[in-house]
């Protein structure tokens, strides 16, 4: 499978599936395709459905299968940036909820709560989150300008709430008066 992220104020990726490859995204995610590709919508089964719902998101999920090589894109909803996270076996991210744009088929897409109730009443965006997890390619949609800071072991970053689009599974979130 090959991507190419491309568009500068409202980016979009077009991905080349080769034939039997799947990915996947919200329902009414794709932009357009070229090619043989079949469209599948499925829900993964009512708890994943209803923690789907719980973050405000599509309770369904739309697979596109290629029947043949074929194209597909999928672009923002807002003026930003996409990143790629090649994820392996198990290895999550935690992303604001609404961030997923897709997937490859083995990657997992469910909610996620903070550890922190209070973080999410009063923090702003919320307690409740998106996780994606591999092995597989997760793209996520960022809104404005995506800077990456990497932190050490123990290390602390203080931000505004809602600036924090996507931090890996080790990380935590908590509210600082």
């Amino acid at each position: 499978m090959k991507y190419e992220i491309f568009g500068d104020l409202l980016p979009a990726v077009r991905i080349n599936l080769e034939k039997g490859e799947t990915v996947f995204s919200q329902v009414g995610g794709r932009t357009w395709a070229r090619g043989d590709i079949e469209t599948e919508t499925k829900g993964g089964g009512l708890g994943k459905m209803m923690g789907r719902a719980f973050t405000g998101e599509s309770m369904f999920l739309s697979h596109y299968t290629a029947n043949e090589d074929a194209e597909i894109v999928f672009s923002s909803n807002s003026p930003g940036n996409i990143k790629v996270f090649e994820l392996a076996a198990d290895q999550s991210i935690i992303a604001q909820k609404h961030s997923f744009l897709v997937g490859t088929e083995d990657v997992t897409l469910q909610a996620y709560m903070s550890r922190k109730i209070s973080t999410g009443l009063v923090g702003g965006e919320g307690f409740l989150l998106q996780k994606i997890t591999g092995p597989g390619l997760g793209f996520v949609e960022i809104d404005g300008y995506g800077q990456e800071i990497e932190l050490g072991v123990g290390e602390e970053i203080v931000c505004d709430t809602g600036v924090m689009a996507v931090m890996d599974d080790t990380c935590t979130i908590s509210v600082r008066q």
